[in-house]
């Protein structure tokens, strides 16, 4: 399958410096006949840098490691190995240890950025996009990402 980028849509809601660290998190959120929208957020957590200088303080304080396991059960990647240890379990946004990182933490979305993307042939001429590929990479609405992105910033 080949597939040409029609149109690009970026918006930048906060000025990125170069020490800034976030995460790209996007989906599908429509399709066409022979084109689909992808969107993609560039956000952080703003707890990030907290997180790690209390981290680092508490290391040099004391060298047992107690309090940091404790801390990881509430940590997100700690949650997602959960998942993948059991990986056919569809993770449950409603989640209560899911909900309750999320809003420990707040999200800065720092840009947002919208694909349109065109199926083609060989000979360039725009065609369908398969409902396989559609049933494969099933569309996301867009507020439901936002939430998504809520929790895993």
């Amino acid at each position: 399958m080949d597939f040409v980028v029609r149109h690009i849509d970026i918006t930048f809601d906060k000025t990125l410096t170069y020490d800034n660290r976030y995460k790209i998190i996007g989906a599908v959120t429509n399709y066409g006949y022979t084109s689909y929208r992808v969107t993609l957020f560039g956000v952080s957590a703003d707890n990030d840098k907290n997180e790690e200088d209390k981290e680092m303080q508490y290391l040099l304080r004391d060298n047992t490691r107690t309090e940091k396991n404790k801390r990881k059960e509430k940590n997100i990647e700690y949650l997602l190995q959960e998942y993948e240890e059991n990986s056919s379990d569809i993770i449950d946004l409603n989640d209560e240890k899911l909900q309750e990182i999320a809003q420990k933490k707040k999200c800065i979305n720092y840009f947002s950025v919208h694909y349109i993307l065109v199926k083609i042939n060989e000979k360039g001429e725009k065609v369908p996009i398969d409902d396989n590929f559609k049933n494969e990479n099933k569309a996301m609405d867009v507020q439901h990402l936002k939430d998504v992105i809520n929790i895993f910033c």
